[in-house]
């Protein structure tokens, strides 16, 4: 389904682009921009630094799309207690979870721009969704009593699987242009999971699965190439 809903995107951004009739002040746009994001408190994610490439096509000055490509890396962090019942005995066993690690984010897809000048100045907004390709580096460790000997304490680390999810994006920017081709800009916005990553977890002889949600504040700084 996630596949589905990814490529109906692109078709319809394609549709957009080449269906659409082409204004005066019309022009194709590079931007790239650097990213600060501040995950939800809720979650493991702690914070995330990257970057992203558009490549703008402008039907008239107001109005355009854009297909996207970036790179992020999520830290994760998280501590807590539990409690695990045996299946043998039925006894509860008590556990302390950590996870850490980093998680390697590949957002790609498509956005609308919508652009309103402000004097010297324009107002760029953004909305868009990203498909998510993770590649996970993170650990999931588990301290808990040893079966075999109370009095001691066993750890065990596992590899952490996160599936790629689906998230939309929403932002504004403040452009300032150097000159006829080049502007910078400042902003910031929201992304929000639309289908939730899930992590999988093997721990036990079974497999754990949980939700997930990357959704974050985020602040962005860039530029833009006009051609």
């Amino acid at each position: 389904m996630k596949y589905l809903i990814v490529l109906i995107l692109f078709l319809s951004l394609s549709v957009a682009v080449w269906g659409a009739p082409v204004e005066a002040g019309a022009g194709n746009e590079l931007r790239t921009y650097a990213v600060y994001l501040w995950p939800q408190a809720d979650q493991p994610w702690q914070e995330a630094i990257g970057g992203e490439v558009q490549w703008a096509h402008w039907l008239n000055p107001n109005f355009g799309v854009a297909a996207a490509l970036g790179v992020q890396r999520w830290r994760a962090n998280y501590e807590g207690d539990d409690t695990y019942t045996d299946p043998t005995s039925g006894y509860p066993i008590p556990m302390h979870h950590k996870v850490s690690g980093y998680g390697l984010n590949i957002p790609m897809g498509g956005s609308v721009l919508g652009r309103l000048p402000l004097g010297p100045l324009s107002l760029t907004g953004e909305l868009g969704l990203r498909f998510v390709p993770v590649v996970s580096e993170v650990k999931y460790t588990v301290t808990m009593p040893n079966p075999l000997n109370p009095m001691e304490q066993v750890t065990l680390e596992q590899d952490v699987k996160i599936r790629p999810p689906i998230i939309a994006v929403a932002g504004v920017d403040l452009e300032y242009p150097l000159n006829d081709m080049y502007a910078l800009y400042i902003g910031g916005g929201y992304q929000y999971d639309l289908l939730q990553p899930e992590i999988e977890i093997d721990l036990l002889g079974s497999t754990r699965t949980e939700s997930n949600q990357m959704k974050a504040w985020f602040a962005r700084v860039g530029c833009t190439y006009r051609f």
